[in-house]
This record gives C-alpha cells, sequence and structure tokens, in this order.
C-alpha cells in the first residue's frame, strides 16, 4: 500500500563550507622554466575547502588526488591532475602544458574537467551524486585572472568560484509508527534547475537527484543525504523531497513540495521527523559553504542525538531490523522491556558482530537497565563479540546492566578490549574470564562481590583501581597482568591463588594483614611493589614474589613452607627475616637479589640448586648446619667474603664459583668430593685445607688466581682442569695420584715446584701447558707425556725423560730444554720438541725407527742426535735445526718434504737407501762437502736448492722434477744412467752458473744417439750451457 503526502517549504538560513589551498608544483614534467604551473584554492586562497564536497575539515584541507582542472590562455589549453602525496599539480599529458607569455594573457579555468557536462562557459548537473567521485564531479567552479608578463615564481593562482549550492538532509526521529521499526528505503533531492551559464542564470526544468548517504545506510535514525544543485529562484510548483518509508509490510510514499530558492557557495540543513502521516521541517539552517567551523563538513549538529529506545513488550521479539533503526549515529543502543538471555541476548551479540559488515554505526553504548526479569548475565553473553574486541576501531565502551543483575556468567565479556565502563555495584558473583583482556577497563566498584572465579580481570591492563567487597580469596589469574593496577585492599583476603596479581607492574600499594598462603606466581613481576606485610603467611608458592624489583624488605616468622624461585630477581632486596622452621632453601629462591646483605640461614641444612644466585651484595652467611649446598648455590657472589662448611657433606657443581671476594674456605671433615667447578673464578681465595678430600672433580679450583699453595696427600681421584689458571700457585705436592689430569695446571704461570709421588705414571695432555716459570720436575716413575703435557713452559730446563717410553704431540713444544735422553722411549707425535732452542743432544732409544712430523723443528741448537738406526723422517723432521751436524743417514729410506730444510751445518749427506729425494727435503743446508746419492731415482721440486756442493752424482737418477738446484752452486754433476731421464719442467737444472760446471752424461745422450734428452751442441743439454759435457760409458768409463 503507497500513501502521498505533500509538505511545502521556503528557503531559510545559510550554512558554510571550508576552502583550502594549495601551493603544487609539477617539477619535472613541466620539462623547462617558462612552464605554467599551477596554485588554485577557493576564492581567497586562505579557506580550507577542497574540490570534493563532504568529509570532515582535514578531508577539505587539500584537492584530492585525481582532480583535474581545465586552465586555457585563449590560445591553447591544457588539463592538470592533483597528486595528494606529492601536492602537485601536473599535466596529464607531459608533452601538453601551458607556456608563460611575455605579452598580457588571460587565464580561464574551471572544474571538474573530467566531467562530461562541464566547460568554461556552462554545467549540466549530474543526476547521479550517490557516492564520492560523484559527487564531486558535481561541484562545479570557474577561475579566471589576467596576467601582464611571467610572474617571478612562474605560478599561475586561480581563485576559483564555487557556482553551486549544497543540500543536506537529516533524518531526526520516526514517531508514531507503533511497534514496528520504520526507516527510508529511498530519497532523492530536486534541483530546480538542469543547467547553468557562466553568468550564473540557471536554465532548463527541474531534475530529480540521488544523493550520497551518510550515517547509518539503511535510513535510520541520523542518517543524511547530500545532494549538489543549481542555484535559483524558488519553484514552488515542483516536488523537492521525496522518499519512500518502510515499515513493517507497508511502504509509505512521501513528498515536500516546493523547491527552495537557493544561492552559490551556500549550503542548507533540512532536519526531518518523519511521522505516519506527516513530514515534519523541524529545523532548517543555511550557513556559508566557506566556513571551516562546520562540524563534519556536512552542516550537522555536534551535539549528541537522543538515544532511540526499543521496548520489547514480549521474550523473544527482539528483530535485526529493530536494532538498524534504533542504534544512534553516535552508536548508542538502548532496549527496555522483556528481554530474554536466549533468543534475544543472542541476536544481540550477532547483530553486534557483523555490523561494520553491512556498513552501519558501531556499538558504542549498550543501556540494558530497562531490561526486566534478570539476575544473571550468562555465560558467554558478549564473548568474540566484534564490537568488543577492537579498541581500535572505537567499538562499544560502556554497558549499563539491570539493577536486577547479581551474577555476571562465565567469559560475559571475554576480550572486550574497547569496554570501559560498566555498573557491578549490585553485583555479587563474577565468574571465569567473565572480564579477561577488558584492557580499556580503569576502574571497578566490586563492594558488594563475594565471589571471583578465575581469571575474572586478567588482561585488564588499563585497571587502576579496585574496591573489594568481603572477599576471602583472590583465585588464580584473577587479576594477572592488570599492569596498571596501582592499588587494591585485600582486609578479608586469606589466600591468593596462582599468578592472582602476576604481572601487575604498577601494584605499589596493597594490605594483606590476614593473608596465610600465596599461591604460585601470586605478586610475580609486580615490579612496583616495595612493601608488603607477609607476616601471617605460613606458604609461599613458587616464583610467589618472581621480579618483585623494588621489594626491599620480607618478614617471614611464621612461613612453614617456601617454594622456589619466590624471590628471585627481587633486585632491591635487602633484608630477609626467615622462620626458625625452615630448614631448607628451595632452588633458586633468591637468585638475582642483588642488594641482599642481611639473611639469617642459622637453622638451614639444605641450600638448593642456584639458591642465592648472584646476590653481588652478601658478604657474610652462617653455613654451620648446611650439610648439602646445591649446583651454583652461591655463584657469581661477588662480596662474599668467608664460609664455614663445617658440617657440609655434599658442595654442588659452580656451588661458589665466580665468588671474587672470597679469600677463605674452611672444609669440615666429612666433605671428601669436591664438585665441578664449586671454586672457579674464586679470584682471592689465598689458601684451602683440602687435608680430608680425596676426589677432586673438573675445574673446582680453576682460575683462583690467588692460590698459592696446595697439598694433595689424600686426593686420589683428580680430574682435569682442576687448578687450570690458577696464576699465583708456586708449589704442589701429589702423593696417590695414579695421573696428572689434562689441564690440571695449565696456565699455572707461578709453578716453580711439583712433587709427584711413586704413583703417577702418566702426565695427560696440557697438565702443565703454559707454565711458564716451572724449571724443573722429577717425573719419577712417569712413563707416559699425552699431547702438550708441558707445551709452552719455556724455563723448564732439567727433567729426566729417560723412564719415558710415549711422548705426544707438542708434548715438550718450547721448554729450555738442553738434553734429552730418550732411551727408553717407543713412540713419540708430532711437534713433539719443536722450538725447544736450547736443545743441543738427543739420545733416541735404538726401538725407535721413525722420526714424526716436525718433531724437532726449529730447534736451532740441536747439533747431536743419534739417527743411524732411523729409516724415516717425516715432514719438516728437522726443519731449521741449523746446529745439526753430519747426522748418520745411512739407514734412511724415506725422507718427506722439507724434512731437513734449513739445517745449515749439516756438513754431509750420505743417504745411500734412499731412492726418491722429496721436495726442499735439502734446500738451505749452507755447504755440503760429502754426499752419497747413488740410490736416488727421483727428485722432486726444489730438493737441493740454495745449497752448495762440490759435485753431486746420480748415477740411477731418471727423473727430475722443477728447480732441484734453485740458486744453489756446483762444481760437477753427473748423471750418468743409461736410461732415459725425465725431466717434468723446462727449468728442472735452473741453477747458479751452470756455465762454470762440468756435467756428465752417458754416452747415449750425446748429439744422434739414442738416449733421451739429447745434448743439442757441444755443450748444451736440458737448455743449459755448460762448461763442459763429458760422456761415460756403462761402467762409468769416460768415453770421447
Amino acid at each position: 500500500m503507497k500513501k502521498k503526502h505533500y509538505l511545502y517549504i521556503l528557503p531559510a538560513a545559510m550554512l558554510a563550507f571550508a576552502a583550502c589551498n594549495q601551493e603544487q608544483d609539477y617539477g619535472e614534467k613541466a620539462n623547462g622554466s617558462v612552464a605554467v604551473r599551477i596554485k588554485a584554492g577557493i576564492e581567497d586562497f586562505q579557506k580550507q575547502t577542497r574540490s570534493f564536497p563532504t568529509g570532515d575539515v582535514t578531508a577539505q584541507a587539500l584537492f584530492s588526488t585525481g582532480d583535474q582542472l581545465y586552465v586555457s590562455d585563449g590560445e591553447a589549453h591544457a588539463i592538470y591532475s592533483y597528486n595528494g602525496i606529492s601536492g602537485e599539480w601536473s599535466p596529464i599529458q607531459t608533452d601538453n602544458y601551458l607556456i608563460w607569455k611575455e605579452a598580457e594573457t588571460t587565464y580561464n579555468a574551471f572544474y571538474p574537467s573530467n566531467s562530461t557536462t562541464a566547460s568554461l562557459t556552462s554545467f549540466s548537473v549530474p543526476h547521479i551524486q550517490h557516492d564520492e567521485p560523484s559527487i564531486a564531479l558535481a561541484d562545479y567552479m570557474t577561475g579566471q585572472t589576467t596576467y601582464p608578463s611571467k610572474p617571478a615564481d612562474e605560478t599561475l593562482q586561480l581563485a576559483m568560484q564555487r557556482h553551486m549550492a549544497r543540500i543536506v538532509i537529516r533524518i531526526a526521529a520516526f514517531n508514531d509508527f507503533g511497534k514496528t521499526q520504520p526507516y527510508v528505503d529511498t530519497l532523492s533531492i530536486s534541483s530546480g534547475y538542469e543547467q547553468l551559464v557562466i553568468d550564473g542564470t540557471p536554465s532548463g526544468n527541474p531534475v530529480g537527484i540521488a544523493p550520497l548517504k551518510g550515517g547509518t545506510f539503511n535510513g535510520g535514525i541520523g542518517c543524511t543525504y547530500t545532494a549538489l544543485v543549481v542555484p535559483g529562484a524558488a519553484r514552488a510548483d515542483n516536488d523537492f523531497i521525496t522518499l519512500r518509508i518502510r515499515h513493517g509490510e507497508e511502504e509509505t510514499e512521501m513528498k515536500a513540495a516546493g523547491i527552495p530558492a537557493c544561492e552559490a557557495g551556500k549550503s542548507y540543513t533540512y532536519t526531518l521527523t518523519v511521522k505516519k502521516n506527516l513530514l515534519q521541517i523541524d529545523d532548517v539552517t543555511v550557513e556559508e559553504w566557506t566556513d571551516a567551523t562546520i562540524p563534519g563538513g556536512e552542516a550537522l549538529p555536534s551535539t549528541p542525538q537522543p538515544m532511540y529506545t526499543i521496548v520489547l513488550e514480549e521474550p523473544g521479539t527482539l528483530t535485526a531490523v529493530m536494532l538498524d533503526n534504533a542504534i544512534s549515529e553516535e552508536g548508542q543502543l538502548a532496549i527496555a522491556g522483556a528481554m530474554n538471555t536466549t533468543h534475544d541476548l543472542t541476536l544481540l551479540r550477532d547483530w553486534a558482530y557483523n555490523i561494520q559488515d553491512r556498513g552501519h554505526h558501531v556499538l558504542k553504548t549498550l543501556d540494558l537497565s530497562g531490561v526486566t526479569g534478570w539476575t544473571c548475565l550468562p555465560s558467554n553473553a558478549f564473548f568474540n563479540h566484534s564490537a568488543l574486541t577492537s579498541y581500535e576501531n572505537h567499538m562499544i565502551r560502556k554497558v549499563i546492566l539491570p539493577a536486577s543483575v547479581t551474577e555476571i556468567g562465565e567469559k560475559a565479556f571475554y576480550r572486550a578490549s574497547a569496554l570501559s565502563e560498566i555498573n557491578l555495584e549490585n553485583v555479587t558473583k563474577i565468574e571465569q574470564d567473565a572480564f579477561h583482556d577488558c584492557s580499556s577497563l580503569v576502574e571497578l566498584n566490586l563492594k558488594n562481590v563475594t565471589s571471583l572465579g578465575n581469571g575474572v580481570f586478567q588482561g585488564c591492563k588499563s585497571l587502576m583501581q579496585v574496591e573489594l567487597g568481603e572477599v576471602n580469596e583472590i583465585p588464580d589469574y584473577c587479576f594477572d597482568a592488570c599492569s596498571s593496577l596501582t592499588n587494591i585492599k585485600l582486609d578479608h583476603v586469606t589466600r591468593i591463588g596462582y599468578g592472582a596479581f602476576k604481572g601487575c607492574r604498577s601494584l605499589n600499594n596493597i594490605r594483606t594483614d590476614n593473608i596465610i598462603s600465596i599461591g604460585e606466581h601470586g605478586f610475580s613481576g609486580c615490579s612496583a611493589l616495595n612493601n608488603i606485610n607477609l607476616e601471617k603467611v605460613e606458604t609461599l608458592g613458587n616464583d610467589a614474589f618472581i621480579s618483585c624489583s623494588s621489594l626491599t624488605e620480607a618478614n617471614l616468622p611464621n612461613v612453614k613452607t617456601i617454594g622456589s624461585e619466590v624471590f628471585n630477581q627481587c633486585e632491591s632486596l635487602k633484608k630477609v627475616v626467615l622462620s626458625e622452621t625452615i630448614t631448607a632453601i628451595p632452588y633458586r629462591t633468591f637468585g638475582d637479589c642483588n642488594a641482599l646483605t642481611d639473611i639469617n640461614l642459622n637453622s638451614i641444612t639444605e641450600i638448593g640448586e642456584r639458591a642465592f644466585y648472584r646476590c653481588k651484595a652478601l658478604s657474610d652467611v652462617n653455613l654451620e648446619k648446611a650439610a648439602s649446598i646445591g649446583n651454583n648455590a652461591f655463584e657469581d657472589n661477588t662480596s662474599l667474603r668467608n664460609i664455614h662448611l663445617s658440617n657440609a657433606t655434599t658442595i654442588g657443581e659452580s656451588a661458589f664459583s665466580g665468588c671474587q671476594s672470597l679469600k677463605q674456605v674452611s672444609l669440615g671433615e666429612n666433605l671428601t668430593t669436591l664438585s665441578p667447578l664449586c671454586f672457579r673464578d674464586c679470584e682471592s681465595l689465598t689458601s684451602v685445607d683440602l687435608k680430608n678430600a680425596t676426589t677432586l672433580l673438573y675445574g673446582a679450583f680453576m682460575g683462583c688466581k690467588q692460590l698459592a699453595d696446595i697439598h694433595l696427600d689424600n686426593v686420589t681421584e683428580m680430574q682435569h682442569s682442576v687448578f687450570s689458571h690458577c696464576q699465583s700457585l708456586t708449589s704442589v705436592h701429589i702423593k696417590n695420584l695414579p695421573a696428572i689430569e689434562s689441564s690440571a695446571f695449565a696456565l699455572c704461570t707461578s709453578l716453580t715446584d711439583v712433587t709427584l709421588g711413586e704413583t703417577v705414571t702418566t702426565i695427560k695432555s696440557d697438565a702443565f701447558n703454559g707454565c711458564s716459570a716451572l724449571a724443573s720436575i722429577d717425573l719419577k716413575n712417569v712413563t707416559a707425556l699425552e699431547d702438550k703435557a708441558f707445551w709452552n713452559c719455556t724455563q723448564l730446563v732439567n727433567i729426566d725423560l729417560s723412564k719415558v717410553e710415549s711422548i705426544g704431540s707438542n708434548a715438550m713444544y718450547a721448554t729450555a730444554l738442553q738434553s734429552a735422553n730418550l732411551e727408553s722411549l717407543l713412540t713419540f707425535g708430532a711437534n713433539a720438541f719443536q722450538s725447544c732452542k736450547a736443545l743441543t743432544h738427543v739420545t733416541l732409544s735404538e726401538q725407535l725407527s721413525e722420526i714424526p712430523r716436525e718433531a724437532f723443528r726449529d730447534c736451532t741448537s740441536l747439533s747431536e742426535i743419534n739417527l743411524g738406526h732411523i729409516t724415516s723422517v717425516d715432514y719438516q723432521g728437522f726443519y731449521d735445526c741449523a746446529s745439526l751436524s753430519m747426522p748418520d743417514l745411512s739407514n734412511i729410506v724415506s725422507l718427506e718434504s722439507n724434512a731437513f730444510r734449513g739445517c745449515s751445518s749439516i756438513g754431509k749427506i750420505r743417504v745411500p737407501k734412499l731412492q726418491i729425494m722429496k721436495s726442499s727435503v735439502f734446500s738451505n743446508c749452507g755447504t755440503v762437502t760429502e754426499t752419497d746419492f747413488s740410490a736416488v731415482k727421483e727428485i722432486e721440486q726444489s730438493a737441493l736448492a740454495y745449497t752448495t756442493f762440490d759435485a753431486l752424482d746420480f748415477p740411477n737418477c731418471t727423473k727430475l722434477g722443477s728447480t732441484i738446484l734453485l740458486s744453489s752452486t756446483l762444481n760437477s754433476l753427473r748423471f750418468t744412467t743409461n736410461q732415459n731421464i725425465t725431466l717434468t719442467s723446462t727449468n728442472a737444472l735452473v741453477f747458479d752458473h751452470p756455465e762454470s760446471t762440468i756435467l756428465y752424461l752417458h754416452e747415449s745422450k750425446r748429439p744422434g744417439g739414442n738416449g733421451s734428452p739429447l745434448a743439442t751442441g757441444p755443450n748444451v743439454w736440458a737448455g743449459n750451457t755448460w762448461k763442459e759435457i763429458h760422456y761415460v760409458n756403462d761402467n762409468g768409463e769416460e768415453v770421447k
């Protein structure tokens, strides 16, 4: 059914819109200094406006990207486009722009140049203005200015004149429609004229315009409709506003007759109340469109609009249409009457969840105070509700509950992150997670609440103050992560649950006079908490006060049980009073309490792992009753000075590691084993009585820089690195150990006196590595020295190695040893005596047959060593042994590269069994007067380089490498084999002055012979010209 009603109206006052100006520079696109640059604005360039006629003041402060301006100089024209990011006007065609003229020129412009109905002289209003781009095309403007010549800044300033008027229709209310919720289905606004010419004369017939909708897109209360029209005289006989109303099953068409007169540059706002049989104009305002004070740029009043209340006469009758039409432009919604908590509440929740997707105003205030019959807000009432989950989107902030509600169900407002205000004055019970992650809540009045569930206010990071009623228990996670909470009174509370105030980093004022139990993580992370009454507390759970970095004192006279890490990382804690009933300090209870100086441990028998870890200010503790001290218990207590462990039976790993001020340690008779690293880096420790110790585990005293004297009379087991880096240790007495373990005394740079017992048979790797002051040691029954056993003991002169059967790699590296009796040696490793520069004499066991890699390298004083029984020398075995003279090499069958390189005093080289001379094996060997290379078949690169010989004879050599005699000198050279000789390189026989050397070859090598290579001239062979070449037969007899 359709009904028509007519209302005749007349124009009223004037409304303003804002203008802006913006200097634009299209820079390089203009291609030259004579290009016309554009600066455009409305009227005087001071108005805050732009070409788009809607939006807020900020949005209108600049032209919009894509705006197009047509500019003509009478002979040519160009279209310029605005870039909102760069702020430049640029020609839309880079090669089409205006050029400044020297003569006087008049410029004309119009906007929008991309409109098909606009020109410099006329404009036809668009019929469709229902979105932002289309209404912008209706904002017709022109501008004209004359320049006598090119201005200094090359900028054309265009003062644009607006030719259109603006009409805003606002729906203020619906009345007389009963229970149904009406809404505007369609609305059109008529322009009195269709066309406009440049002199401002309107023409044509009236035309209907589809306007731009604003506010609630469904046509409800607060919705606005905006259109730009051609200004002109009134046309009383034509319809101005036509709208179709839907309410229930009915449809009503209403019209406002009489198009009012309007002027260019004015904004007209009509506020309408829609009644069932009447279209009522409540208000008409007219203002200057160039006034920047218009709220929102849409000529709308800034005062909040009244809230429309949905009244439900029967439960279960709430509909989405009701909600769509009832929500105000400001996001307010009120429901009253017989609303139930099943259908109606569920529908409300789901409607609010999808409200943005439908383009409506978001829900900000929900008033349920008029709802009847509620006592409990059910579980999940608003859980996963979009309007309650995004503070950034300015969603719901306030909820008004019925006064009858006394209970809030589980997760009722779970993650309602924008909720900042709710009335809970009458509530007595709040169930689990009801306000979990309500991160905008600031203050709560819970004076009547007697029961709270777990996690009720967890994550309410803006919550600052809470007033509690007679609550006896703060349950688990109740105020977890309430990082802004500053004070709370717990007058009636006796129990604090797990994590109840965890992460309340602003909490500094709390009354806990009646608390007897604090659960795990009860106050963990409360970094501002500096004072708390714990006198009645009997139980402290794990991590109860962990990271309470401002807490200064803990008085625990009645505590019976204390958990692990209770005060861990309480950086300001100075004093702790413990109950005499406590006998154990658990794991990391006071770890990282950097300021702790005063604590009574008189009754403590057990100290757990890391119990006082890094308590850097703690200087004195009474540990006389302590039987067990856990791993790292006092590690890095840098101020700890003296300890008495008279009853201790076990000390854990690193228990006192890093106690840099510890000077004296008294160990009881029951302590026989010292754990790994237990006193590591106790840099001030000068002495320790180990008379009862039988076992020292690895690194026990590592880095004790002041420890001077050690007696290990009863020690039967000592692991590696026990005394390494003890830089002041001078004397060590060992009786019952079978071996000195790896790195046991490494880098003990002051060690001078070592007494080994008869039981020691092995010195393990690095045992005395770097003991640079050690001059002598009696090895007694030692038979094995492992790798680097005495590495870099640079003062070690006297050491009897006669019983040693095995020596590891680098074992004696760089020692001051002068002689070495190795008559029992069966094996020794690479570099064993390398860089022993004082070593002059070595006696090798007759059972040895090989010299290992670099075994005597750089032993520059070594002159005598028995090698008669040696068959092989590995790589660089005697490299740079510059004093070695005439060694017996008669049984050598293998020499690796550089084996005797640099042995500049060798004098003679007789190797009658050697068949291959490896590279550089005898290079740099000074002057050699006697040689035997009779078995040599192959000579590798540089084997005899940089050496002076009288004569060299190779009767069986058949292969020569490159530069075998590089920079050497000799008088005669013989290669007299009757077999062919292979030269692997053209520079095989490059050496000094071959023209002074007589060469002997087999007669098969003479020119024309059948050997290879042949002499190529009287004195030329192998690329050299020799002093003479003589030839011999198979018997070695010279032939002519």
